[in-house]
């Protein structure tokens, strides 16, 4: 059979299923509200009032997406021209000390003696650049060490490093500097402590650059294309992550020497350019690397914003910070998906389910013109797509506790009137098959006419001229009784019991008969009275009730 064909069996059986008059009015207004319903829910739609919470998130990402790009650029623009006023400045006053103690720059390594004395002549300019770049950190660092015969000499070089403990963002009084690196003796002179990690040269593991800008410096390029950004990464000895403005220290030949620049750290970036999270609470504003086929290099980067940050993510999941990034995925509307994703696909399973949302767009720090131009910066805003998610829900509460109201009132609406329009019809139904058509004529005590069942009544009557119980009562009760006499004495006393309105199970157990026996009886019970039911049947009585002859109907049944 096919399946068309019996699912329209199916349902014609369903059809075909008898129900109340009641219960199919109720469902005729319950569907009209359901109808109703969706079309509301779909003006909501088309009117884009269910989608109003993403489309304000998404407005509200391109907005601080934008403001910050725009605080981010211009502060990141001023402090690379301050590093190189800063070059420029310490590469000219280098030079001069060292012209008067008879040293060429470029021959720094072979002077090593000479370095703390030329450092200490530095470093009232580099707290002054720090002070007026209002950075967390002022460094610089010579192409030269101590004590070349050190076993680590190749990667330490001799540094005069400057931290600010409270960067300018967070007090306005007096700052807290401390030596990061460089000799202990400037920093006691200048009345400056060491930092909790100092040590005396810096390590240029910290700067993998370093040799880059070397290599750069060889060539005819202005200090403005020489200048980088650092990716971020961890400072020696401690948690913090930190970017680092990188600009060459030249001769008056052009000749590599050193470098120096500034430091932005990871406390600066959250106090300076964390988004606004009145509205949305956990929203991590963060600048990273872009590295390969648009992997933004999320390991690398300083955060600003939600404390759950993405370095700390990595932490708790044991993730490579250098290998992990992020890749867009689908858009949900304006807004982005991203997930965590790696070149080489080492995403650990902790990782793989973590979704979060949001948007980027790439920053310029370096001109056009850099020799490092191919280092792409992004700016990224994410929130976890859980949070997202749970937002959302929160601004539709308001539209689902209206639509559930809608539903409730729906319902009651066809309850309420399925009993002021069905039960009128039931109730004269009821007197019809009780007391026949004569009691619903005329003005009767309902309020609710039901013309449709007049209308049958009077054709009935037009096709079956009615003779009332009270014209003909004597030939009423003999017709019936005449019929009772065709009646065994078995089938006497269940006609008995039905008169006495009692059920088929009280039949059964005072008859001490079957079910199947007692359905035998109904049936040859029914043939000799001339009635189609039971109901039928206290139809009669009812109707021998009103002649007042029903004693003598009792006695008639009782007679074997």
């Amino acid at each position: 059979m096919h399946p068309s064909g019996k699912g329209f069996r199916i349902f014609s059986r369903i059809a075909a299923t008898p129900v109340s008059i009641r219960i199919r009015f109720m469902g005729f207004v319950f569907l009209l509200v359901s109808i109703l319903f969706l079309l509301v829910i779909m003006m909501l739609y088309l009117t884009g009032t269910l989608t109003v919470g993403q489309k304000e998130s998404g407005e509200y990402f391109a907005q601080s997406l934008r403001h910050t790009k725009a605080d981010i650029e211009l502060d990141f623009g001023r402090t690379s021209m301050q590093a190189i006023d800063m070059s420029e400045t310490v590469s000219s006053s280098m030079e001069d000390f060292l012209s008067d103690h008879g040293i060429q720059p470029s021959d720094l390594e072979a002077h090593p003696e000479i370095l703390e004395e030329l450092l200490d002549d530095q470093f009232d300019r580099l707290l002054f650049s720090l002070e007026k770049s209002g950075t967390s950190g002022a460094f610089i660092i010579l192409d030269a060490t101590v004590n070349p015969s050190l076993e680590n000499a190749s990667t330490s070089r001799s540094a005069l490093y400057v931290r600010n403990m409270e960067p300018n963002a967070v007090s306005a009084g007096t700052p807290n500097m401390t030596m990061l690196h460089g000799f202990p003796d400037i920093s006691r002179q200048q009345g400056y402590s060491l930092n909790s990690i100092w040590s005396m040269e810096f390590d240029l593991s910290m700067m993998p650059e370093y040799e880059e800008i070397r290599a750069a410096s060889q060539g005819e390029s202005t200090l403005s294309q020489l200048y980088l950004w650092s990716e971020a990464r961890p400072l020696l000895g401690s948690n913090e992550d930190i970017m680092m403005c990188i600009v060459p220290l030249l001769d008056e030949n052009g000749q590599f020497f050193g470098v120096c620049g500034f430091e932005v750290s990871g406390m600066l970036f959250k106090l300076r350019y964390s988004p606004d999270t009145t509205a949305y609470k956990r929203v991590t504003s963060l600048i990273c690397p872009v590295q390969g086929d648009n992997f933004l290099m999320v390991g690398k980067s300083l955060c600003g914003g939600d404390d759950n940050s993405i370095r700390t993510i990595l932490s708790d999941t044991q993730s490579d910070p250098d290998r992990t990034a992020m890749k867009a995925g689908k858009d949900a509307l304006s807004i982005h998906i991203y997930r965590f994703a790696s070149s080489d696909q080492t995403v650990t399973d902790a990782l793989r389910n973590r979704y979060f949302v949001g948007l980027h767009e790439t920053v310029t720090l370096l001109p056009s013109d850099s020799v490092f131009k191919d280092q792409v910066f992004s700016l990224m805003l994410l929130m976890p797509e859980s949070e997202y998610s749970t937002m959302l829900g929160k601004n539709n509460i308001k539209i689902v506790f209206l639509c559930a109201l809608f539903i409730l009132v729906g319902v009651l609406l066809a309850v309420l009137m399925s009993r002021k329009f069905a039960a009128p019809i039931l109730k004269d139904l009821s007197k019809l098959a009780i007391e026949g058509d004569a009691e619903i004529e005329g003005d009767g005590e309902d309020p609710m006419k039901t013309p449709e069942i007049m209308a049958i009544l009077a054709q009935i009557r037009s096709r079956h001229p009615r003779t009332l119980v009270s014209d003909a009562p004597d030939e009423l009760f003999d017709d019936f009784l005449a019929k009772i006499r065709r009646l065994t004495p078995t089938e006497k006393q269940i006609v008995l019991r039905f008169l006495e309105d009692k059920s088929t199970q009280d039949v059964l157990n005072e008859m001490f008969i079957s079910a199947s026996t007692l359905k035998t009886h109904n049936s040859h019970i029914y043939a000799k009275l001339d009635a189609v039911s039971r109901d039928e049947l206290q139809l009669y009585f009812r109707l021998i009730e009103k002649t007042g002859r029903l004693e003598d109907l009792r006695k008639a049944l009782s007679q074997s």
